[in-house]
Parts: structure tokens; sequence; C-alpha cells
């Protein structure tokens, strides 16, 4: 992407702008509304999957594939492709879903 020369300022807004939406901003809010202090752990998760991806960062980008489907084709067959792009496509439904009920 952008042929790998973004600043680390770009990078991180576009992120940010990729992860942030209604259901982080509102249902985030409300749950720190209704759980105080221990919401902060709502975002733990995130973080974790961040450490991982960087950890197998430079092994992904050795495979010089673009999806986790096509990762898991060239790892497993095409079967395993199909049921990764089933649960990306669940996956997604579900974020889209909670997206519109908090910008609701």
């Amino acid at each position: 992407m952008a042929g790998r020369n973004l600043s680390a300022k770009v990078l991180v807004g576009t992120l940010l702008a990729t992860w942030i939406g209604s259901g982080s901003i509102i249902g985030g809010a409300g749950l720190a509304f209704d759980r105080g202090f221990s919401a902060l752990w709502f975002s733990v998760g995130a973080w974790a999957a961040i450490v991982v991806l960087y950890m197998v960062a430079g092994r992904a980008r050795n495979l010089a594939q673009f999806t986790v489907p096509d990762m898991l084709e060239m790892r497993y067959n095409k079967y395993a492709r199909a049921l990764g792009t089933l649960v990306t496509v669940i996956a997604y439904t579900a974020i889209v879903s909670y997206q519109f009920r908090a910008g609701g």
C-alpha cells in the first residue's frame, strides 16, 4: 500500500480512521458509563491483536499474498480458503451491524 512509503503519522492516522467508528465511540462511551473504570479492558483484545500482527507481519509479507483466505489456501487447501472467506464475511457483517446500531 502506497509503496510502503507512508510516514508514521499518516499510517497511525489511517489505522485510527479505520478502527474508530460509531461502535467504538458511542458503544465504548456507553460501556464506560455503565461499567466505569473496568471498561478499559474493552480494548485489550485490539491491543493484543496488534502485538500478534506485529510479530507475524514479516512472515506474512514474505508470503506475497493479499488476503488471509489466500494464505489459508496456500498453507492448507481450497476448502480452508472457502472457510476463511465465510468467516470473514460473517465477521464483517457483525461489525457493520453493530456500527449501524451504535450510530442509530
